[in-house]
């Protein structure tokens, strides 16, 4: 399932099990449903941020965005690729697109990313 492929992933790094995780991802991006290969993509987005990998960073959400074009989590992820590369400006521009966007989605997974967003 989607969400376990994430925690699984993060468990995996939070134990330096690096090239586990690393595979695991390449793994569901080379086999799994559109709906995990976003997933997959967004945890190695996630992964490169914290290694300062901006653009590679920006490539993988592009994918999640062609995946799953109306995620929530995707107004996360892309505002906190922009913040950490320093790009207040454009944050806070997609902020604005996020936020009502965010308001009129009902589903519950919809509202940890609208309190990042606000």
């Amino acid at each position: 399932s989607v969400p376990l492929l994430g925690a699984l992933a993060s468990a995996l790094l939070e134990l330096e099990r690096d090239d586990e995780a690393a595979a695991l991802i390449e793994r569901v991006l080379a086999r799994g449903d559109r709906h995990l290969r976003a997933e997959g993509f967004r945890t190695r987005a996630y992964t490169r941020l914290d290694k300062a990998d901006f653009d590679a960073a920006w490539e993988d959400f592009e994918e999640v965005r062609r995946l799953a074009p109306s995620a929530p989590d995707n107004a996360t992820l892309e505002l906190t690729i922009l913040l950490m590369s320093k790009r207040y400006d454009d944050a806070r521009a997609r902020a604005q697109y996020w936020l009502p966007r965010l308001e009129r989605n009902t589903a519950r997974e919809a509202d940890a990313p609208l309190e990042f967003v606000e």
